[in-house]
């Protein structure tokens, strides 16, 4: 097992320093821990605005 560490706000780094989760080399990581998520009531969600329209949020 390889976990893997991902902050929501590396988008928004300068340059060469910006990630995204496209940037994750899936045969590096057996697990994603996604940093960070908010809770609403009885469910989890993204916190950061765009996190919930895209495709890799599905598992959350």
């Amino acid at each position: 097992m390889r976990v893997c560490y991902y902050t929501n706000w590396s988008q928004y780094r300068p340059n060469g320093a910006k990630f995204t989760p496209e940037n994750i080399n899936p045969s590096l990581c057996s697990h994603i821990i996604y940093a960070f998520a908010k809770l609403d009531g009885n469910s989890l969600g993204a916190y950061e605005w765009n996190d919930q329209s895209t495709q890799w949020t599905e598992g959350m």
